[in-house]
This record gives structure tokens, sequence and C-alpha cells, in this order.
């Protein structure tokens, strides 16, 4: 068989066995076997299997050691230092919201806060479109009073 359609063969190779193994690793030897198909195909090097092998290793360690944190961060996306303040105590404790579910005495309704519905108990009962405020949050659920 052809050099040059064998190493392209083991590239494609490689190229599949990245989508099965995790890890980022297994395409930069796809790449460094296509880089060997194409000297291959160019007559750059005699079809000498060490030569190959050298050029092979060198270009895949390379590319492998280079690129990788560059690579990954486009599959894995890239971490943030910012940290969401949205549910700090001091963003809703003592917040005026609108009831649009109907909150019965110890049971559940829904408040709208941030333009979102969340859930909501009160020790009262409470009607729907009534400003309440909202005094503690436990889980999801806010407890809010008149």
């Amino acid at each position: 068989m052809d050099p040059a359609l064998l190493w392209f063969f083991i590239g494609v190779a490689f190229l599949i066995l990245e989508f099965i193994v995790p890890g980022v690793v297994l395409i930069f030897f796809a790449f460094s076997a296509w880089v060997v198909s194409l000297l291959a195909v160019c007559g750059i090097f005699p079809e000498n299997l060490i030569i190959q092998l050298v050029i092979f290793t060198a270009v895949g360690f390379a590319s492998l050691f280079i690129l990788r944190k560059y690579i990954k961060t486009w599959f894995n996306g890239k971490e943030s230092n910012i940290v969401s303040t949205d549910l700090n105590e001091q963003d809703w404790v003592n917040k005026k919201v609108v009831v649009i579910k109907d909150i019965p005495a110890n049971g559940y309704g829904r408040v709208e806060y941030n333009g979102t519905s969340w859930k909501a108990t009160a020790a009262v009962d409470i009607a729907e479109k009534s400003l309440v405020t909202i005094t503690s949050k436990d889980a999801l659920c806010f407890t809010v009073e008149l």
C-alpha cells in the first residue's frame, strides 16, 4: 500500500478514536499522520518507515503540547471568574414583589422577582396582584409577607 494513503487512513482512525476517547489528545496525532501523508505525497522523504515514524511522533507531540490548551477550550468552553450575585441575600431580602398566583396560608403560590416567576410561601393568605416583601429564601422558594 502507498505510504501516503496508509498515513491518511491512520489519521482518519485517530480522528474517529478522538470521538470515542475523551481528552482532546488523539486529534493531534490525526493531524500528525496527515502531515506525514502530505509529505509522502510531495516526495519530501523516501519510503523510509523510521523517518516517517520520527516525523509522525515529533509533529504529534509538538502539536499536542503547543496547541492542546487552545483547542481544549473549544470543546470545554472558558471558565469565568465572574460570580453571579443575582441571588445574594443583600439583593433579594426586603425586596417588594408582586404575587402572580394566590398564596394560601402555609401553602405555595408564585411571585415575580426580576422578571422571573418564583415559588413563594406565606403565613397568611395573600391574593394575586398583592405587593409583598421577601423575608427569606429556602432553596428556590421565597418566604413573603404583606
